[in-house]
């Protein structure tokens, strides 16, 4: 019984001592189709989207409380960061807060995403957060299912994700010029490009029940659905019913959900979870 015990403690203690260790957290946040703006100085900036600046706000919210606050198990107060976004040219634009300014990818390349989220999290040392929206939402799962090896903690966010292979720019603007419905079928549901190998894949790199999936359809043209895969499946579309009031909601929806306040404090509330306070 004796030793029983001596197991027991010892089991708890290190599992106190890999809290101790655990650092400040890497936050992804990854805007959908023209997420980018204006700089102010002739270049583009990830930070002024729908998504993105619901993402910036849970950032600064993020670091005052983490500040403010005597944390047990946080190793350093230091959230980390990437953002990105899409231009209308559907290039992909990153900075994060390593990063002097923003960078501009070309063709995009996923495995140097993930290099860069490695870099950030210390090699998955870090609890990982990634969250997109539209475009950036099918980026999202991307990035999870490509993951090399699972998070320690964290959890992935879609917010109406579309499929940039199945619905691009030109794919919809062809669909709703020339009134071909049935060309436009991809942008009116979740992402059909993953297999169920992928998403198994995105839960394993997840570890667990952590993957929250928001859409709507009150946009016609361009919405997400219902998907096997995530554990939080949350139709947003009464919301705008009620909130905004049925027909100027639908025209807006799509983006409008990139910065529900709701969904944002719903995450602002699980990163804060990840340490518990003293």
């Amino acid at each position: 019984m004796a030793r029983q015990l001596c197991v027991l403690v010892l089991a708890l203690f290190s599992k106190l001592a890999f809290a101790a260790d655990l650092p400040a957290p890497l936050v992804v946040v990854s805007g959908g189709w023209d997420s980018c703006a204006d700089d102010g100085n002739g270049g583009v900036s990830p930070f002024y989207g729908n998504s993105t600046q619901a993402g910036v706000r849970m950032i600064n919210e993020l670091d005052a409380y983490y500040k403010g606050s005597n944390w047990a198990g946080m190793s350093d107060h230091g959230i980390r960061w990437l953002f990105s976004c899409f231009s209308k040219t559907s290039d992909l634009y990153l900075q994060g807060n390593q990063d002097e300014g923003v960078v501009a990818t070309g063709a995009w390349d996923l495995n140097a995403m993930v290099s860069r989220i490695e870099t950030l999290s210390e090699n998955y040392r870090r609890p990982i957060f990634i969250i997109g929206h539209s475009h950036g939402g099918w980026l999202a799962m991307q990035l999870a299912e490509a993951l090399r090896q699972p998070i320690v903690d964290g959890y992935l966010a879609t917010l109406d994700p579309i499929s940039f292979v199945q619905c691009n720019v030109s794919t919809f603007a062809d669909a709703i010029l020339g009134l071909n419905w049935d060309a436009a079928a991809p942008c009116r549901q979740a992402p059909g490009d993953f297999t169920a190998a992928d998403i198994g894949k995105i839960r394993e790199n997840l570890g667990g029940r952590k993957w929250r999936h928001y859409y709507q359809t009150n946009f016609i043209p361009l919405h997400s659905g219902d998907m096997a895969g995530p554990d939080l499946s949350l139709d947003m579309t009464p919301f705008f019913s009620v909130i905004n009031g049925g027909a100027a909601a639908s025209i807006s929806a799509h983006t409008r959900l990139a910065y529900l306040d709701s969904i944002w404090y719903a995450l602002t509330v699980s990163l804060k979870n990840v340490y518990a306070p003293q």
